[in-house]
């Protein structure tokens, strides 16, 4: 290429320019004084280091060739040339090494005056064959030590201009989204590593990679989208990179003089192609490799992280962060089987998700079974938006503008976790080297998923064992209590019953100034008489009648009974009740008491607190493990429990409150009876916000009711009926013998089994009050004797006994089917009572 000035020429200059750019020579013409260049040739350029563009004629050499000034070029040109100035310092002393082997010569005017300078660079015994040998060797070198493919490039563009004279050079390279310049030289806007882009339709390049051979073309022709503004060009030559048969770029050399490339200047131009093919497949093969190891590491990098960890949250979190660095990464989301359902669950999103919106939720039937098949491909799939056959889905991606959408199925060795869904705003987003990576990367993510999921059940099954390890321990706690509590109520009923029984009995002969003292003994006794029963209660001991509960019709009785307690503490009672809950088979008193017990918890929870007094009662209904449960919740806004107090709050005799204010057994109470129908009862509290207690009960299967059932038994008019009590307590049977005596009844008494059972063979007896648990022969082994002896009898037997907390008192008494009396009773009810069993035939 030369580079000429378009002023100050004579005529015919044009072809000695051309001439010039053909000598295997540096040559560059200036103006004196002040410099200015006229003309250059490409070797020059390379000589002094400077860009081969068509600007460079025209400015002064001070503004184009470096270190003119520092050096002193202008004085060193000048004594070379032998023209003498002043001052002028000897060319040995100025100057570099390289600008001192210039030889300058002067061009002078009809006057003798110099007006311009010729300078030119001589290489002695260098031949074009010499210099192509030259840049051979030196591409050799630099493939074997250099890796940098755009580095080479431009070697190769460099060398190529001292065998191929051009204006100037590019190396285009085709990738899957058209052609960009890898290398050039003497592009205005893309000297260096130039990366602009050009169209795949460019009909130059279209050209070239179409022809086996080089393209030589003659004739102006428009290359501004290679050159970046227009370039009419007299000729360019366009060689095909070819690299084991496949074209992998075009080198494209233009020159603005008519008939300059040759055929010989083609398979020059060819020779250095092939140098730049294998610059260029060398260097794909190299970065291929390294990606390939980057990525390797980056897989296991991520497999380390994601395998540190058993929270599947912090697993995504993980792996999105990794992958940002890879690919442009706008929306993820990670879809797992559920162990338990196989349904497929969006455990977590990216972006994170606000407050509002929800992860853990099952995808639709018609999401689901689209990422199921896609899963079943076992393959990455990617696809645009449209090819989305998922309504919820497809919705997401084009609201947050997806492009492109890769689905990763999670899958390792056969065991399906899920799928790992991808999506970017760039449309070819994920290409294919990334997409292997993610393939190899979701086998390890399978790993790490089951890790986590099998780490959640373990600790599911720990904790379970734990609450059940503490539901055991409760229950034996309380099995201990309940014995020593039935053994307590025992010995409390006989006495209780005298000092109720007979306080009843002087209520209808003492004076009247008497009676508010019996009235007192009576309450206090009545008192007494209602905590042996909760004791019984709570020792689970009491008989239970078995029959259909509706719940909501329980909590709406319990709450229509404490209304008016609730309205006098200024409490406000929510009710949640579902509607059509199932029923189940239980004791309807015993239910109704657990509700109680707790109500009148939180009510006492709410009397001193001054803030919110509110209770909410629901009810609800699931299933769990192939069994429906009943819930029922109540919550209260009052002051809450202390921590330390939470283990110990279904303890029986446990209390908050003062002294005279509660028992300590009501939630007691409430445990033992959810426990007695494998149901489950906890708590949850903080300090300040209130209590909430659920109680989960099974729905058991109705039992269906007699049908018949017994019809009440009219009770005939008094007669003289003849009695024998037999109790080892003297009050008792005092009691019960003045009782029926006052009412006309004849009354034997006697202190054990062996002498009743002497007196029934001696006397005809109408009815036979006894006690179970008496010394020598018991109730029990009397009941035996009477079988034999006098099984009419057995008909008119009333069991009256403190002992029903016993097992073995209450087997037998369910066993024989006797009527019994728990003692304390009240004296009418007892009367009541004697008379059905004297009304039975005997």
């Amino acid at each position: 290429m030369v580079c000429s000035p378009s002023y100050d020429q004579p005529d015919g200059t044009d072809l000695l320019y051309d001439v010039i750019d053909h000598i295997p020579a540096g040559i560059l013409v200036v103006s004196l004084p002040e410099f200015r260049i006229l003309a250059i040739n490409a070797r020059a350029c390379v000589r002094f280091g400077i860009p081969i563009t068509a600007h460079i004629t025209g400015r002064l050499c001070s503004e184009v060739i470096p270190r003119f000034a520092e050096d002193r070029l202008d004085e060193l040109w000048l004594s070379t040339a032998g023209i003498q100035t002043g001052n002028a310092t000897p060319p040995t002393e100025v100057g570099g090494a390289l600008t001192r082997r210039w030889n300058a010569y002067a061009v002078c005017d009809p006057s003798g005056r110099a007006v311009r300078l010729l300078l030119v660079w001589f290489e002695a015994s260098v031949t074009p064959e010499h210099q192509f040998a030259s840049s051979a060797q030196q591409i050799t070198r630099a493939l074997i030590s250099i890796l940098d493919r755009d580095q080479l490039l431009d070697l190769i563009l460099e060398q190529l201009h001292g065998v191929v004279v051009y204006d100037r050079a590019m190396v285009v390279l085709r990738d899957e989204d058209g052609y960009y310049i890898a290398a050039s030289r003497g592009l205005p806007a893309y000297n260096g590593r130039a990366t602009k882009r050009v169209p795949a339709t460019n009909r130059v390049l279209n050209q070239v990679e179409a022809a086996y051979e080089p393209v030589i073309v003659r004739g102006e022709l428009e290359v501004e989208d290679l050159c970046g503004a227009q370039s009419n060009a007299h000729i360019w030559l366009g060689v095909p990179l070819r690299a084991q048969g496949d074209v992998v770029g075009i080198l494209l050399l233009t020159n603005r003089s008519s008939n300059h490339y040759t055929r010989a200047d083609a398979a020059q131009a060819q020779a250095f192609a092939a140098y730049a093919a294998l610059v260029v497949r060398n260097a794909e093969l190299y970065y291929r490799a390294r990606e390939q190891s980057a990525r390797l590491a980056l897989v296991n990098r991520i497999a380390r992280m994601i395998t540190a960890t058993h929270d599947l949250h912090a697993i995504f979190a993980h792996l999105i962060e990794h992958l940002h660095g890879v690919v442009p990464l706008d929306i993820a989301e990670l879809a797992l089987f559920d162990p338990a359902t196989r349904r497929l669950t969006m455990i977590a999103r990216h972006p994170p998700v606000s407050a509002a919106d929800a992860t853990n939720v099952d995808y639709s039937s018609e999401d689901a079974l689209f990422l199921q098949r896609l899963i079943d491909q076992r393959q990455p799939r990617l696809l645009s938006p449209d090819d989305v056959a998922a309504p919820e889905i497809q919705q997401r991606l084009i609201c947050a503008g997806i492009r492109s959408c890769l689905v990763v199925p999670i899958v390792d060795e056969g065991y399906t976790s899920g799928a790992l869904l991808l999506g970017s705003h760039r449309t070819h987003a994920f290409p294919a080297i990334e997409i292997r990576m993610l393939a190899d990367l979701a086998q390890h993510l399978a790993v790490a998923i089951q890790n986590a999921q099998l780490h959640q059940a373990r600790e599911k099954a720990l904790a379970d064992l734990r609450l059940a390890q503490q539901r055991l321990i409760q229950s034996e706690r309380l099995t201990a209590v309940g014995e020593l509590v039935a053994g307590v109520a025992h010995e409390l009923n006989n006495p209780l019953t005298a000092v109720l029984g007979f306080a009843n009995i002087l209520q209808q002969t003492a004076p009247t100034e008497y009676q508010h003292d019996l009235a007192m003994i009576v309450e206090s006794a009545t008192r007494a008489r209602r905590i042996v029963q909760n004791l019984l209660t709570f020792a689970r001991q009491r008989q239970v009648h078995r029959e259909e509960v509706d719940l909501n019709l329980a909590v709406r009785q319990v709450l229509s009974l404490l209304a008016y307690h609730m309205r006098t503490h200024h409490i406000v009672v929510e009710e949640r009740l579902k509607p059509n809950l199932p029923l189940t088979t239980a004791d309807a008193t015993a239910i109704k008491q657990v509700v109680l017990n707790l109500l009148n918890n939180a009510q006492q929870a709410l009397a001193s607190w001054h803030g919110e007094r509110r209770i909410l009662i629901s009810t609800d209904s699931e299933w769990r493990d192939g069994q429906e449960w009943l819930i029922l919740r109540i919550s209260d806004t009052g002051p809450g429990i202390a921590p330390e107090h939470l283990p110990l709050i279904f303890e029986p005799f446990f209390t908050t409150k003062p002294v005279g204010e509660g028992t300590g057994l009501g939630l007691s109470i409430c445990y033992g009876i959810v426990t007695q129908y494998h149901g489950h009862i906890h708590v949850h509290s903080v300090v300040g916000s209130g209590a909430s207690f659920t109680v989960e009960l099974p729905v058991q299967v109705c039992l269906e009711s007699d049908a018949a059932g017994s019809a009440p038994t009219a009770v005939q008019p008094e007669r003289q009926y003849h009695v024998l009590v037999v109790d080892d307590e003297a009050a008792i049977a005092e009691l019960i013998a003045r009782l029926l005596r006052e009412r006309g009844y004849t009354v034997d008494i006697c202190r054990d089994g062996a002498t009743a059972l002497d007196r029934i063979n001696r006397t005809a007896y109408d009815l036979l009050i006894c006690d179970v648990r008496m010394p020598g022969m018991s109730g029990d082994e009397l009941f035996a004797n009477l079988s034999q002896r006098a099984p009419h009898l057995t008909r008119r037997v009333l069991f009256v006994s403190g002992d029903t907390a016993s097992y073995s008192t209450r087997e037998f008494l369910e066993r024989s089917g006797v009527r019994y009396v728990e003692k304390p009773f009240d004296a009418a009810e007892f009367v009541n009572i004697v008379r059905q069993v004297l009304a039975e035939p005997s």
